[in-house]
């Protein structure tokens, strides 16, 4: 749903209300916000005639796994999952609940990637109590990444190889009497 956000998609609470602004917060506020003030469930992301259109492609895919349905107007939206069409017109910016066409599927926060775990050296060595421990390594989402409490869209996958080609390295030069 990254990138659906970003493309003008929005997350709209159980009464069709729109409660976090999708592009300038992280996970985590988003994530604070649907835990502490209790909002109404399900949340949905609700993508406007705009993202339907623009984003054609990665919308065909999640229809055709059922995350997302299509429906011709955003009265035909509410009257299908039983919301106030006005809040969700509202929601996305649009003017009239004859708009569309729009998707729309519920969404859960789950766990996409773990910022945080083993710190390790320069040779992807594992460090305990500030000094290394003989003979295990670390890369990827096991050794906490480099980009803090938000990692870059994409970096995933290229930080675990590298700091992985690292460790293989460091693991192979020291052998197994390292262990």
């Amino acid at each position: 749903s990254e990138s659906l956000r970003q493309a003008g998609a929005v997350l709209i609470n159980g009464a069709g209300r729109r409660f976090c602004d999708e592009r300038g917060e992280t996970a985590s506020d988003i994530f604070s916000k649907l835990e502490g003030a209790g909002q109404p469930q399900p949340i949905r992301l609700v993508l406007p005639p705009k993202t339907v259109d623009s984003e054609a492609k990665h919308c065909g895919f999640y229809v055709s796994k059922g995350l997302l349905t299509k429906y011709d107007t955003v009265a035909d939206m509410a009257s299908e999952v039983g919301l106030d069409a006005a809040a969700i017109v509202e929601a996305l910016g649009l003017s009239a609940a004859s708009e569309g066409p729009v998707m729309a599927g519920e969404v859960a926060p789950v766990v996409h990637y773990s910022l945080g775990g083993v710190k390790i050296d320069d040779s992807a060595q594992a460090l305990g109590a500030g000094s290394a421990i003989a003979g295990l390594y670390a890369a990827g989402e096991a050794a906490g990444g480099i980009h803090g409490r938000n990692r870059l869209a994409g970096n995933g996958l290229l930080e675990s190889v590298v700091f992985g080609r690292i460790a293989g390295k460091s693991a192979a030069e020291r052998g197994p009497a390292a262990c």
